[in-house]
This record gives structure tokens, sequence and C-alpha cells, in this order.
């Protein structure tokens, strides 16, 4: 139960002083100190737990997104408005 609370304030230390980064990067901050049984697994809980992470992270997916081209082919299709 100690090792259990003690791994959850490294987890939570590590992933808060370096801005809610990912997984990978606080894996290799603890790896460098630190010894721990399953730490990917159990790091990857704790970050997808973080409400704080789950807000910030950018997407993974890139998002393609079809491009229109505002080019008018007659009098009248377009019409801008500057404010």
């Amino acid at each position: 139960m100690f090792l259990i609370c003690l791994e959850v304030k490294i987890f939570r230390f590590v992933h808060h002083t370096l801005g809610h980064l990912g997984v990978d990067k606080c894996l290799e901050e603890i790896r460098y100190v630190f010894q721990v049984r399953d730490l990917g697994k159990k790091l990857r809980r704790f970050i997808t737990s973080c409400d704080v992470f789950q807000r910030v992270k950018q997407p993974n997916r890139s998002f393609t997104i079809e491009e229109k081209h505002h080019f008018p082919t007659r009098p009248g299709d377009i019409c801008a408005v500057d404010m």
C-alpha cells in the first residue's frame, strides 16, 4: 500500500512539474531516477485520469480538411464584408 501511494506521488509530481506532458516524456523522467514495476501501464492509467491533460492534449490524429477555393464563376457569387 505504501509503495502504491509513493508511486502516485511520484507520478503526480513529475506530470505536474513537466506541465501535464504525455506518457512518453514523463516515463523517461521517472525511469531516469526510479525503478517501478509496470511503470508504463501505471503511468498511462494515471495520466489518462488527469482532467487537465485530457482538456489540453493535442489530438494524435490528423484531420483532413477539404479545401474549397472561393473563385467566383459569375458576378454575385461571393459577398465579403469588412468590419
